[in-house]
């Protein structure tokens, strides 16, 4: 940063507009003003935790006040000193925002989300799921991290890796969806080829139109009948797949909390289920399986029959 601009006592003139006409046209001809306005207004809209100036600078002169009551002479915080301390958090901030240099993406419940990645890679996210990838890096070596359920379409170059606490995923070039859940890791390839390395460090090449799930530490393999994955268009569909993770797809997509205490979390399913109307879902999932339900609001419980 140029000259005394990172200075704070500069920083604090010019937040109080204590500065000279001179220094101020000075400034912002700078290469660094709009850089420090941008982290002033940044510093001003914080609310984790909220921070506004003029009621900041009240709550410490009222402690400071409190403070020194307890002694002969009361003294107050001179003003400069104040806008020094506000000076000093738009330097953590800036310093902060240079150097934090992670990118973040996550849905909420039924949400879905279309990702542009650095090198043009696409990525759409599932509900309640999440990437973080470091921007800076992304040149070095493509990778990312990944918690729910992603769709991704590569584009070719260096390797790219996606990174999960149930294993990991290798391509050059390729289609593929990658859902990871507390005891499964599936993934499914639909174009190219991809490397898969799971916790245990079981390494398999998938290549167009194959498919396969780690369970409770077992390989599962088949093949696909699907050229996208439905979800991406606002249908879940699933191959001889664990009751588990069919409810939990249906809770991300509905907001809704199952139950499922009084049934067999192993046994399978193969169907598919709308994302637009949760009765139908219910009745997708359900009825095929003999298993009886009650609604109430956002809670489902599952019954034997």
């Amino acid at each position: 940063m140029e000259k005394h601009y990172s200075d704070e006592s500069f920083l604090a003139r010019w937040i109080s507009g204590d500065l000279t006409s001179e220094e101020l046209k000075e400034f912002k001809a700078s290469s660094d003003y709009e850089e420090f306005v941008k982290i002033n207004n940044v510093s001003q809209k914080l609310s984790t935790p909220q921070f506004k100036k003029a009621e900041a600078f009240k709550n410490l002169e009222k402690q400071i006040d409190s403070t020194h009551k307890a002694v002969s002479k009361t003294r107050r915080l001179k003003p400069y000193l104040l806008y020094g301390m506000a000076a000093s958090v738009i330097l953590l901030l800036g310093y902060f925002l240079f150097f934090n240099t992670t990118e973040s993406f996550d849905t909420d419940f039924g949400e879905q989300l279309a990702i542009t990645l650095p090198d043009n890679s696409q990525v759409i996210l599932n509900s309640k799921s999440s990437i973080s990838y470091d921007k800076n890096k992304w040149d070095e070596g493509r990778t990312l991290q990944l918690s729910g359920e992603a769709y991704f379409k590569v584009e070719e170059g260096s390797d790219f890796i996606v990174k999960t606490e149930k294993g990991n995923v290798t391509v050059l070039g390729t289609e593929f969806n990658v859902n990871t859940g507390v005891n499964y890791f599936e993934i499914q390839c639909f174009k190219g080829s991809v490397k898969v390395v799971t916790s245990n460090n079981n390494e398999t090449i998938l290549t167009k139109g194959k498919a396969i799930r780690e369970l409770n530490n077992k390989i599962e393999n088949w093949d696909l009948t699907l050229e996208i994955p439905t979800w991406t268009t606002n249908e879940s569909t699933f191959e001889v797949a664990p009751l588990e993770q069919v409810i939990k797809a249906l809770e991300h997509q509905y907001n809704v909390k199952v139950d499922a205490s009084k049934v067999d979390l192993n046994q399978r399913y193969t169907g598919s289920f709308t994302h637009s109307d949760i009765n139908l879902a219910l009745q997708s999932i359900f009825t095929p399986m003999e298993i009886s339900y009650l609604a109430e609001d956002n809670r489902i419980q599952l019954l034997k029959k």
